[in-house]
């Protein structure tokens, strides 16, 4: 009878769940490890599960788990079985991912911890051949009006900025991917940290969301200017200017969610009210997280120092257009190959360019 007190309580936990549901998915545990190792992802998921781990209370794990939640698992981690040979395996990590935020999810921030299990897996691979032209795109549009600003006028083509002297493409390490998921991870992280409700959960991930790409447009902007020669800087201007964009990311988000102290941090104040060491300590490890997160996600930058996000792609021969005719800007427009055609000329010795509501044609001999 004295066993039956204690154990029928912890086989019911949450803890006891989730490891059976971790011993129950073998197969998709290798698989993660290995997409960690095989160099087509960095291993930086590791980060995120680590966040959502220390993120969940002890009282959390120790918690019975509810029929409700326990029949929502059930039903995802079945879907996962039954599909198991027709979806890929990252599928149906997602899936258990899902049923493990069901598990442990209970409390204030447990929708951001489900959203740190789901950053945490290895996903960089396959988000930037689905989102990372996208993101291109959308950091060229941008960056053209920041070029503009600087009084360059220029076009864009696609990913491609194109102004009187060449071009100027917007490559995949300038998508701004990894600056985005560092900024999730980030986020979710600090929201789980101060047990934040999933509206405000939801609210500073959109936040997130919306500074990566207007930042990731300035530095397509900036870097504008470095890849055509304008500006001369050092060779370290470009990772610093990725670690800066990131630590200021980090201070706003970590300023959004300033307010009352978490309920951990209310619990550990002294009996007089009053601001003490624990009070501190919790203030200092959220900037120390930004910072960790921050210097992550800046990694990529910091180990190739030398990689540029923008590459120029002017003629080999051909020495360039100028950035002014008769004294006023022009902008080439990418009309000129069809209309290069029917000139008989190729694409290189013949510029159209628009010019205060007129066409000017030019051919290089």
């Amino acid at each position: 009878v004295r066993p039956a007190r204690w154990f029928a309580p912890v086989a019911s936990s949450r803890a006891v769940f989730a490891a059976a549901t971790l011993l129950a998915h073998l197969p998709v545990l290798f698989w993660y490890g290995r997409r960690l190792h095989d160099g087509g992802d960095e291993p930086l998921g590791l980060v995120a599960l680590t966040l959502a781990l220390i993120t969940t209370p002890a009282k959390t794990w120790r918690e019975q788990l509810p029929a409700p939640a326990a029949l929502a698992a059930a039903g995802v981690l079945a879907a996962g079985f039954v599909l198991a040979e027709q979806i890929p395996m990252l599928a149906r990590a997602l899936l258990l991912v899902v049923a493990l935020a069901i598990l442990l999810g209970h409390g204030a921030g447990s929708t951001a911890r489900g959203a740190l299990l789901a950053l945490s897996l290895p996903v960089t691979t396959s988000l930037q051949f689905y989102l990372g032209y996208p993101l291109r795109v959308v950091a060229a549009e941008l960056g053209r009006h920041v070029v503009a600003v600087g009084g360059v006028p220029v076009e864009r083509w696609g990913v491609t900025l194109r102004w009187a002297g060449g071009d100027v493409v917007v490559d995949a390490p300038c998508s701004g991917l990894n600056m985005l998921w560092t900024s999730l991870v980030l986020a979710a992280g600090v929201a789980a940290w101060r047990r934040l409700p999933a509206g405000r959960t939801v609210g500073l991930l959109s936040v997130a969301v919306v500074a990566v790409i207007l930042a990731n447009a300035l530095r397509v902007g900036l870097l504008f200017f470095v890849e055509t020669g304008r500006w001369t800087v050092p060779g370290w201007f470009h990772p610093a200017l990725a670690l800066l964009l990131m630590l200021v990311l980090a201070a706003g988000l970590l300023t959004l969610t300033r307010g009352r102290p978490s309920e951990v941090g209310r619990a550990t104040l002294a009996a007089d009210g009053g601001r003490t060491a624990a009070t501190r300590w919790i203030k200092t490890a959220r900037w120390t997280l930004g910072l960790v997160v921050a210097a992550t996600g800046a990694a990529p930058w910091l180990a190739t120092p030398g990689r540029a996000a923008l590459t120029t792609n002017p003629g080999e021969v051909f020495p360039g257009w100028p950035e002014l005719f008769e004294g006023r800007p022009w902008i080439r427009l990418v009309r000129e190959q069809l209309l290069s055609a029917v000139l008989g000329a190729g694409a290189l010795t013949t510029g159209v360019f628009r010019q205060d509501g007129r066409w000017v044609v030019l051919r290089w001999i």
